[in-house]
């Protein structure tokens, strides 16, 4: 969205596909692009590519891919139909590029854009980040709900008050991407309270809006100055209940305070492994349990709900310490427990690792599954990767409903995937609609949601 505002902002023509419900074929014949973009994550970058491949026996088009993947596997430029790739942010470098295509000029030597040409791919450096987040423009949402009107309809909408998170865990991006950037320009950046409010404000006055969902990594992770200037503007001139991102330690009694005066009614903690060796030293999470425990007393006190997010199946983690982090949460309160299963990515921490541990051989980059919830793809034996995915199926209904957690050595041996697999959706569905993100819904709407339930099982 944000390319797109930024694009149209320039005057040029953009338009957007749901590839996956879309026929793209309809698109490109009557939109006739110059460029096609992808943004390329790790498992589903396999479909984009074919994708790509398929477009090319038939249209004529420019193809550029930006987004985890290439950043991280770059590589994947040489070993594909696609023409350029973006690595890091990718305003500055899609914008020149694409004022580059339309002028016909030289594309070897952009900064942040690697490109194919004469079969011989240019490599170039990355620009520095984004510093003033003021600069750009809001990000184009009529793009997206032109196209979903489920979108436009949503009471929800995700908004972005900056970028960038210092945290070091190993299993996830940013670590990597801060190496990536390093000496290149503040990781931290939040954009003002001002620009933000404006935001949320132009959007209520164009769509459907009764909750904000800030999508920042940790949204906590700004100045206190930040924090009391938003917090006292959000009051004032927004009202609206609002959802966040923070962490444990983060969240003292002054700052809970602040959250929840100006309208905070949930937010979500990672936990992620509730053993103190696989939490510090594999997953590379710097809190402690007492954290975790002072925070959510804070935020219990304060009556803002939590949605704590975990993941079960770091390499060599056993059973037991997987249940370890199932109990952490059952004795912290947590009101939303959210499990994945660990996926060693390419260019993180955890991928390597698995593999000084001994714990993952195959090839991170090219067999990625396209989710993170059904398998885990490090050597567990068969039994005990039918035990993992049984305790990420049945994770929030123990939470839930902790009396079933005495029974969880039995639960895990049963053959019963689809009845664990309805009951953790009901489950999660309750505590999202009831505790996380409490809407007042129509009867209309509360069918509607039901039958959008019950057609994605069927799928």
């Amino acid at each position: 969205m944000y390319l797109s505002a930024l694009l149209k902002q320039k005057e040029y023509q953009v338009e957007f596909c749901f590839t996956l419900k879309e026929d793209i074929h309809s698109v490109m014949r009557k939109f006739q692009p110059q460029i096609v973009a992808y943004s390329l994550t790790t498992g589903f970058h396999n479909y984009y590519i074919q994708l790509n491949d398929e477009l090319k026996k038939t249209y004529s088009f420019f193809a550029v891919a930006g987004g985890p993947h290439p950043t991280f596997y770059p590589s994947v430029l040489a070993e594909s139909s696609l023409n350029a790739i973006c690595r890091g942010e990718g305003e500055a470098g899609f914008l020149e590029l694409v004022e580059a295509i339309d002028k016909q000029s030289d594309l070897r030597f952009i900064r942040n854009i690697d490109v194919k040409f004469e079969n011989r791919v240019y490599t170039n450096k990355l620009r520095p980040l984004l510093d003033n987040l003021d600069q750009l423009p809001f990000p184009d949402r009529e793009a997206i709900y032109r196209k979903n009107r489920d979108f436009y309809r949503l009471k929800i909408k995700c908004f972005m008050s900056g970028r960038g998170c210092p945290y070091k865990c190993s299993y996830c991006f940013n670590r990597e991407y801060n190496r990536l950037y390093k000496g290149n320009g503040k990781i931290v950046r939040k954009r003002s309270p001002g620009n933000v409010i404006a935001e949320i404000k132009d959007v209520m006055d164009k769509y459907p809006l009764e909750i904000v969902r800030f999508m920042d990594d940790t949204f906590l992770v700004s100045s206190r100055h930040w924090l009391v200037e938003f917090t006292q503007l959000y009051s004032r001139e927004i009202g609206l209940p609002y959802v966040c991102m923070g962490r444990y330690e983060l969240c003292d009694q002054e700052t809970v305070i602040l959250l929840k005066d100006s309208g905070c009614i949930s937010i979500y903690n990672a936990i992620e492994a509730g053993n103190e060796h696989i939490r510090t030293q594999i997953a590379c999470r710097s809190q402690t349990k007492d954290q975790i425990f002072t925070g959510s007393r804070h935020l219990h006190n304060a009556g803002i709900k939590i949605c704590a997010e975990n993941i079960v199946g770091f390499p060599t983690e056993t059973i037991d310490q997987m249940f370890e982090t199932v109990k952490l949460n059952i004795d912290a309160r947590i009101d939303c427990a959210v499990a994945s299963i660990l996926n060693p990515y390419p260019g993180t921490e955890i991928a390597r690792l698995s593999a000084e541990h001994g714990c993952f051989e195959d090839d991170a980059y090219k067999n990625a599954p396209t989710s993170f919830f059904d398998s885990s793809p490090l050597n567990y034996t068969e039994k005990e990767k039918k035990h993992i995915l049984r305790i990420r199926l049945l994770f929030n209904v123990f939470v839930a409903l902790p009396v079933l957690y005495r029974l969880r050595y039995v639960l895990i041996r049963l053959p019963l995937n689809k009845i664990y697999f309805l009951l953790s959706e009901f489950t999660h569905l309750y505590a999202m609609r009831f505790k996380i993100f409490p809407i007042q819904l129509s009867f209309a709407d509360t069918i509607q949601n039901f039958m959008l339930f019950l057609k994605r099982n069927r799928e």
